[in-house]
């Protein structure tokens, strides 16, 4: 069940909050939830805690999903930046280009 396990999550965080995957973990059952909000304060705090190319990707696409493309775009290059050194990457990165560029020529 959806609720336990968000509550089993944010159980794991209250006794190690410094858990960069329980973080993500969290992030990800707000981003299947639609809670954007929520998923990028998760996102953050694993990213936080571990600088990886998936945490930043993902914070940024919680910024991008509440409407803030600039704030995302820092972190989409910081995600190719990380992902270009991380061969065990799962990250689309013609899809990330393609939003880099789309952001960028919006503004």
């Amino acid at each position: 069940d959806d609720q336990s396990k968000a509550l089993k999550l944010k159980q794991m965080l209250a006794e190690n909050p410094k858990d960069a995957n329980t973080n993500a973990n969290l992030g990800a059952y707000y981003a299947e939830q639609l809670q954007w909000s929520e998923a990028q304060q998760a996102y953050f705090e694993a990213y936080r805690y571990n600088a990886s190319a998936e945490n930043a990707f993902n914070l940024a696409v919680s910024l991008d999903q509440m409407g803030k493309p600039a704030l995302a775009l820092p972190y989409y290059q910081q995600a190719l930046s990380l992902a270009a050194t991380s061969p065990s990457t799962t990250i689309d990165i013609n899809a990330l280009q393609a939003r880099m560029s789309a952001i960028r020529s919006q503004q």
